[in-house]
């Protein structure tokens, strides 16, 4: 049975609310109109900014490609959040890096969003780790380390292209609702693209 509109206002009211944005710009969707308008209510009485509301109007909708396309090329025009350059267009990069150690392995995916140099360091670092690191597990050491590569090496031309990656399209349709709340104030888009994406 799905909480009442009573319930979820408790359930919500433990919500700092930073948390309670991230919830109604990143999983607005994915909400009830119920729980939706209890999160908004919440909002309003918390006195949050305006542009949160409009954050949260964009998560609803659509996905516009025009939408997308402004907030990519606003996302592109940051500093870049580890080094702080300004004079390229930032992208996304995807690093993949294993991990083995006997009979255990790690794989992961990671996005990062930064200027060219900084995405090359990461990619860098993670097929180093991956080829220093990644073989020593049986029986998925291997292959893992093997994808990993390959996918790193595969990044490699995402970074050589002036357009924006897709990882970075990605992104920005998966945080529209967010983007378009954060839009005015540059610090925290910063801080957004900044945190584990």
């Amino acid at each position: 049975m799905e909480p009442s509109p009573a319930e979820l206002e408790k359930i919500y009211s433990q919500y700092t609310d930073a948390e309670l944005v991230h919830i109604a710009t990143r999983s607005a969707h994915h909400l009830r109109p119920e729980a939706l308008a209890v999160i908004r209510a919440m909002l309003r009485a918390r006195q949050v900014d305006e542009a949160v509301f409009q954050g949260i109007d964009a998560a609803v909708q659509p996905v516009d490609e025009a939408r997308v396309q402004e907030q990519v090329a606003l996302i592109r025009s940051l500093p870049c959040p580890e080094c702080g350059n300004r004079s390229a267009p930032l992208n996304a990069v995807l690093a993949s890096r294993a991990i083995s150690f006997v009979v255990m392995t790690s794989y992961d995916r990671t996005p990062y969003i930064g200027c060219v140099p900084c995405l090359e360091r990461r990619r860098t670092k993670a097929t180093l780790t991956s080829a220093l690191a990644g073989w020593w597990g049986f029986p998925w050491g291997p292959v893992r380390t093997i994808q990993a590569l390959v996918q790193n090496q595969g990044q490699k031309s995402a970074l050589r292209s002036s357009a924006p990656s897709d990882v970075l399209v990605a992104f920005v349709v998966e945080n529209t609702g967010k983007i378009e709340a954060y839009k005015g104030r540059p610090q925290e888009l910063v801080t957004m693209i900044t945190a584990p994406l």
